[in-house]
């Protein structure tokens, strides 16, 4: 006798659901990652204008700046407006003061493209650019600079996701 539940109708069909595989939008997880890219990139340009800023108040003669922006610049500015440079001395505090700002502006436009070198150079320049603050102890600068790099950071992440989606 045959045990089917056509010959027996007492007999009833056990049926399993197929399992469902259950596979992530990879366009929409890639569109996530890009996003945290860019927005930790920005950050570079942000820096960089910012410092820019900074240094235009400084020669201004202001005795004030935003705690954002590079430390390194405003140590620059500093010391050319304490000690009044002028000449060749005010062309090298210019010329310091661009290579930094370029710098920044530049890391920014490569790490939007995806270059996992620029966010390392550009976290460890944030690193000894915070080293700087532990001269004057800025505890709101120094906590800026934490978040900056808990920032690129967060970038760093989501770079390494991207290129290993990538890469599948």
């Amino acid at each position: 006798m045959e045990s089917t539940p056509a010959a027996n109708p007492t007999l009833k069909q056990s049926v399993e659901p197929a399992p469902v595989e259950v596979t992530p939008d990879v366009a929409r997880v890639d569109a996530v990652n890009r996003m945290a890219i860019d927005s930790s990139a920005n950050w570079f340009y942000w820096i960089a204008a910012l410092s820019v800023i900074n240094s235009f108040i400084t020669m201004s003669g202001s005795h004030w700046n935003f705690i954002f922006g590079l430390t390194f610049t405003k140590v620059v500015d500093a010391l050319a407006t304490q000690y009044k440079v002028t000449g060749l001395a005010a062309v090298l505090c210019i010329v310091l003061n661009a290579l930094a700002i370029l710098t920044f502006a530049i890391l920014g436009y490569l790490a939007r493209r995806c270059n996992m070198w620029a966010f390392i150079v550009g976290l460890v320049l944030c690193v000894m650019d915070a080293l700087l603050i532990l001269l004057a102890f800025n505890i709101l600068a120094l906590a800026f600079h934490a978040y900056l790099i808990f920032q690129i950071v967060l970038g760093i992440q989501a770079l390494r996701r991207h290129q290993k989606a990538a890469s599948e």
